[in-house]
C-alpha cells in the first residue's frame, strides 16, 4: 500500500476524527495500488469523493478498498500530494498538468481546478509555453477514471485559447510565430485522436483570434492573464469569490 504522506497544514480535530479510507486505483495495464487517506481530506476537496463515501458503511470495509478506481497512478499521487498540502509547482510538466486537470474534473475537486488556472495564468508564460500545455490537452484527453465521475470542464483549455489569440492579436503573426519558437507548427500540424474532436481546438482559437483582433481596433483587447477572474469554479458561491485573489485583489 502506499504511505499517507505528512500532512503539511491542517486542522488536527479533522484528523484526529477521521477515518483512513482505502482507496484502489487501477492502470490502463490493470495494475492495482492501494491509497490510504483521511477520509476528511478527500471529502473536503473533492465532491465526488463526498457523495460516494457517504454511501459507504466504513467501519465494515475493515480494511477493504472503499472505491476502486480507473486512473493513472502517476496523476493520482500528484492528486494525493495536493490533498496533503502541496502546491502546483514549477516542476509540473504539462503531461502533469493535464493528468491532475482530468482527475480534478472527474472528482470535482474545484480547489485543484482553480490552483491548475491559476498556475497556467502565470504571466510568464511564453507562447511555446501555452501551444506545448494546448496540444497535450488536445491530444491527451481525458481516460474515464470513473463511469459515475463529472467530466472535465472547458475552463483551463478555453483560457489558454484565449491567451494565444491575445499574444496573437497583440505582437502580430509573424512575431507570435518567431517566439512559439516552432510550436505552432507542431500545433497546427497535430492529429486530435478523438473525431468528434478533431479541428476543433484549430476553428475555437481562430474565432478567439478573431474576437481579439476586433477589440484591439477598439482598444478594448486585454491581457487574460490580468484580466478578473472568468475561469474560476466558484463564482456561484459568494464566500469563495470574497476570498478569491482574482475577483477581490484586496483578499
Amino acid at each position: 500500500m502506499a504511505d499517507i504522506p505528512e500532512v503539511e497544514d491542517s486542522d488536527p480535530a479533522l484528523f484526529t476524527q477521521s477515518p483512513v479510507v482505502t482507496i484502489a486505483i487501477i492502470d490502463r495495464h490493470g495494475q492495482v495500488k492501494r491509497y490510504n487517506i483521511y477520509h476528511a481530506l478527500l471529502a473536503r476537496h473533492s465532491r465526488f469523493f463526498a457523495a460516494e463515501l457517504n454511501r459507504k458503511d466504513l467501519d465494515a470495509l475493515k480494511g477493504h478498498p472503499a472505491l476502486s478506481l480507473y486512473a493513472h497512478h502517476a496523476d493520482f499521487q500528484n492528486f494525493i500530494r495536493w490533498l496533503y498540502g502541496s502546491t502546483v509547482g514549477e516542476e509540473m510538466t504539462p503531461t502533469d498538468i493535464n493528468g491532475l486537470w482530468n482527475l480534478a474534473g472527474s472528482f470535482s475537486a474545484k480547489g485543484l481546478q482553480n490552483e491548475l488556472v491559476d498556475f497556467c495564468r502565470d504571466k510568464r508564460r511564453r507562447p511555446k509555453d501555452l501551444l506545448v500545455l494546448l496540444r497535450e490537452l488536445a491530444c491527451n484527453p481525458s481516460w474515464p477514471h470513473q463511469p459515475t465521475a463529472a467530466k472535465p470542464d472547458e475552463k483551463l483549455p478555453d483560457y489558454l485559447l484565449e491567451k494565444v489569440a491575445f499574444e496573437i492579436s497583440s505582437r502580430g503573426w509573424i512575431k507570435f510565430i518567431e517566439a512559439a519558437a516552432g510550436q505552432w507548427e507542431r500545433f497546427v500540424t497535430m492529429q486530435e485522436p478523438s473525431s468528434n474532436t478533431k479541428g476543433q481546438y484549430h476553428s475555437r482559437l481562430m474565432s478567439k483570434v478573431k474576437a481579439a483582433e476586433e477589440l484591439r481596433e477598439k482598444g478594448e483587447l486585454t491581457d487574460p492573464a490580468t484580466s478578473a477572474c472568468r475561469w474560476h469554479d466558484h463564482l456561484e458561491n459568494a464566500e469563495e469569490k470574497k476570498a478569491c485573489a482574482w475577483c477581490n485583489p484586496s483578499a
